[in-house]
């Protein structure tokens, strides 16, 4: 009988090498083929830097604020924990902030998992669906009788960000290309949303 992997078998095998996980037979077919590691290791390496592009992508403030020694270890570490599950790379690094509260390297420095959610939370509100926005002048041409039963939304893009240090003040200063303030302590909460001019 034929002992060779099937079709699906490489397929499953080539996503779990470019996961940096134990793909023998991938491997091996390839050795096969090619007998050389050189063919399979551009791929690993194309996965990984698309990755971690995404991550700096969506992550600028959070970039410079690590350095790029800490960013590098950081998109690894998250790359191996957290392999992406989504067709869009949009959604890579949802679970970014939840991977810093915890990874080892960075669970001591709490405004690091505070800043990546702040960028998260400006990301969703960027993408969020359009929708019409009444115009104060409107409010005021609402009939007194009818502010009882009047039921008001917010817009799609509106996030409500609750934190625990000044990574907001740090974020900002980051943008503006100042020195961040020193860390502390500084329960706040935040309402975000997109303007009319997509900012």
């Amino acid at each position: 009988p034929d002992m060779s992997p099937s079709l699906l078998e490489l397929q499953r095998d080539f996503l779990t090498s470019l996961r940096k996980r134990d793909g023998m037979q991938i491997r091996n077919a390839l050795l096969e083929k090619t007998a050389s590691k050189a063919g399979l290791q551009t791929y690993v390496h194309a996965y990984s830097s698309r990755l971690t592009e995404a991550l700096d992508n969506d992550h600028p403030c959070l970039g410079e604020y690590l350095g790029d020694t800490l960013w590098h270890e950081m998109c690894i570490g998250y790359i191996d924990k957290y392999p992406s599950q989504h067709a869009s790379l949009r959604n890579f690094g949802d679970l970014l902030p939840e991977y810093l509260k915890h990874a080892d390297a960075f669970k001591k420095y709490p405004e690091i998992a505070e800043l990546a959610q702040l960028e998260r939370e400006l990301l969703n509100c960027f993408d969020a669906s359009d929708a019409d926005c009444i115009e104060f002048a409107e409010l005021l041409t609402i009939s007194e009788h009818a502010w009882p039963i009047l039921q008001l939304g917010f817009h799609p893009s509106l996030r409500l960000l609750s934190q625990q240090y000044n990574a907001m003040a740090i974020w900002q200063a980051i943008k503006d290309q100042q020195l961040p303030a020193p860390l502390r302590k500084q329960n706040s909460h935040w309402v975000l949303w997109r303007d009319i001019d997509r900012v």
